[in-house]
């Protein structure tokens, strides 16, 4: 699994953005595309779907609307992303093996909502950039990702803080243990020469005792 820290090199100092998409599908239907991505490639993916009206049409995001988003590792069909999102919703994941991966959508409706239609899908991804996103409608939409990937980066750094944190405190407390444990050791050992010493000076007590009273 990826270690927070490589995860933050990799959002640092990786720059690879991917062309965003504009589709049209009926409900139903799935559209997939494929992308060759590298180990440790940090995705960032933003839907935003809208449904015609035949009677008015006029596109609308209608309550039962819901994108279905799956990834899967062509090489071994291993999912990696299986979600139902809405019609402006996000996905991410951390690609965890070099190799091409097929993203599908699939606009769909909530059970008992809705009849088919035609959804336009505006479909805009990252591959671990901070910098420039070019948008699916044509003019350079960078803010959405840009800032979504920043505050990513953000908490991990955070997580990556409170693991130090974690990490000093389990250090102090195995220092504290080793030392308490070194002292009852040398307790113990002190509480095992004192008996032995007492029952010595017992023994030679008694021997004496018994000498005295002519017994030995």
């Amino acid at each position: 699994m990826l270690t927070l820290s490589r995860l933050l090199v990799v959002l640092l100092a990786s720059i690879y953005v991917a062309n965003a998409l504009h589709f049209y599908l009926n409900t139903g239907e799935s559209k997939c595309f494929f992308e060759d991505l590298p180990y440790g490639t940090f995705v960032v993916g933003k839907l935003n779907a809208e449904e015609v009206d035949p009677t008015t049409v006029e596109y609308s995001a209608p309550s039962y609307l819901k994108i279905a988003v799956t990834v899967d590792e062509t090489f071994d069909s291993h999912r990696v992303v299986a979600q139902k999102i809405t019609p402006n919703g996000e996905f991410t994941f951390t690609v965890l093996d070099d190799g091409e991966h097929k993203f599908c959508v699939t606009p769909v409706h909530d059970k008992g909502h809705g009849k088919k239609a035609k959804t336009r899908i505006f479909f805009d991804m990252a591959f671990d950039s901070t910098h420039t996103i070019t948008g699916s409608k044509g003019k350079t939409d960078h803010h959405w990702l840009t800032d979504r990937v920043n505050e990513m980066n953000t908490k991990l750094e955070l997580i990556q803080m409170e693991q130090f944190s974690i990490r000093g405190k389990e250090a102090q407390f195995r220092n504290t243990s080793e030392a308490v444990n070194a002292k009852i050791l040398r307790y113990t050992v002190l509480q095992v020469l004192v008996l032995m010493a007492t029952a010595g000076w017992q023994l030679r007590h008694l021997r004496r005792f018994f000498q005295k009273q002519k017994v030995v």
